[in-house]
């Protein structure tokens, strides 16, 4: 080597090291940027597929929802034409016990009637 080509040497020496170490660090940060891109679109993709799941459950559980609340006025339809057969039925047993007092009595009175012209022979 020359004295001059050891003289540009000593003088770019240093910046040329320093833009030698800027480049290497500039690369290594691009590379480890594009690894954690490259990990944070992966999340997101999954996030997205998880969002989507979420909203195909959202919607089941609506449809869910909705034949739950069909069957609850169903039920309660159901439950007020109970409760009015109940009632009903309460009538007819009500009318049914006076229907059989009046008998009973009408058969008492026979039994009597019957017994008095046994006893009147």
């Amino acid at each position: 080597m020359t004295n001059n080509t050891k003289s540009v040497l000593r003088e770019w020496g240093p910046a040329i090291a320093i833009i030698i170490t800027f480049v290497g660090a500039t690369w290594s940060l691009a590379w480890s940027l594009s690894g954690q891109l490259s990990r944070l679109e992966s999340k997101v993709e999954q996030n997205a597929a998880a969002i989507e799941r979420n909203a195909k459950a959202i919607d089941r559980n609506a449809e869910a929802i909705d034949r739950n609340a069909e069957a609850i006025e169903r039920n309660a339809r159901a439950i007020d034409w109970n409760a009015e057969a109940i009632e009903r039925n309460a009538q007819l047993i009500a009318k049914l016990q006076e229907l059989m007092a009046n008998l009973t009595g009408q058969y008492a009175e026979h039994i009597r009637q019957h017994d008095e012209a046994l006893a009147s022979r």
